[in-house]
């Protein structure tokens, strides 16, 4: 097994991972910035998260 393909991929596939998390965590209103932080209305086991700017249809 060629071991020097998967060390050379897998550090980009990694920092991709994180940026495809982030994007979709942004998607729902979530950030690092404390100051943007949404309010989350619960009703029952669910929690609802408004979303930012972006219309229903983009979902995936």
């Amino acid at each position: 097994m060629n071991k020097a393909k998967l060390k050379s991929y897998a550090p980009k596939a990694r920092r991709e991972f994180i940026q495809a998390v982030t994007d979709r965590a942004h998607f729902y209103g979530l950030s690092e910035n404390t100051s943007e932080i949404q309010t989350v209305e619960e009703k029952g086991d669910v929690a609802l998260i408004p979303l930012l700017h972006k219309a229903i249809d983009t979902l995936p």
